[in-house]
């Protein structure tokens, strides 16, 4: 009998200590959770040419395209150039909030389009403006907001448009 009372209180001790009561919480049923986060809108910058004779600059650039908080930038190895558009013609540059991707139509007689997602490289007539060189007091606040972190501004042009698909680079 004193060998049984020591084994049963060890039982008796491990068994409270590991049984889990029997009493069932309540179930609390989870509101859906109103979205409050509006989605961004991309700004497209553009620059002024002659809406008449719409010349561009012919020398070329090459960059890498990239979208971040609503804005469009150029990849390189000196970091990121805000992109900016000819304003005219009003139809050669295209945007595609849901698929993030940018259609560009050239001046070829008839004009060729070319769409480009985000790690496509694009090759075009433009030319590069470093940030110091730009007059930060004549931009909207949405090009303010764009050129904040870039190192200044890539103007493409429709002229001579290329892409290279350089995802399998990486």
């Amino acid at each position: 009998m004193k060998m049984l009372l020591p084994l049963t209180l060890a039982l008796f001790t491990i068994g409270c200590t590991t049984t889990q009561p029997t009493v069932q919480a309540q179930q609390r049923t989870i509101e859906p959770i109103a979205q409050t986060v509006n989605p961004v809108k991309t700004h497209i910058m553009y620059y002024w040419i002659d809406p008449i004779h719409e010349g561009q600059t012919l020398m070329t650039t090459s960059r890498e395209f990239y979208w971040q908080d609503g804005c469009l930038y150029l990849l390189n190895q000196h970091g990121k150039l805000a992109a900016a558009f000819p304003e005219f013609p009003k139809d050669a540059i295209q945007w595609n909030e849901q698929d993030k991707t940018l259609t560009m139509t050239n001046k070829d007689r008839p004009p060729k389009q070319f769409t480009f997602k985000m790690g496509d490289v694009i090759y075009t007539n433009g030319t590069v403006v470093h940030k110091k060189n730009i007059n930060m007091d004549d931009q909207t606040p949405e090009d303010y907001k764009c050129l904040e972190f870039s190192t200044g501004i890539a103007a493409l042009g429709t002229i001579d448009i290329e892409k290279y698909d350089m995802s399998d680079k990486r």
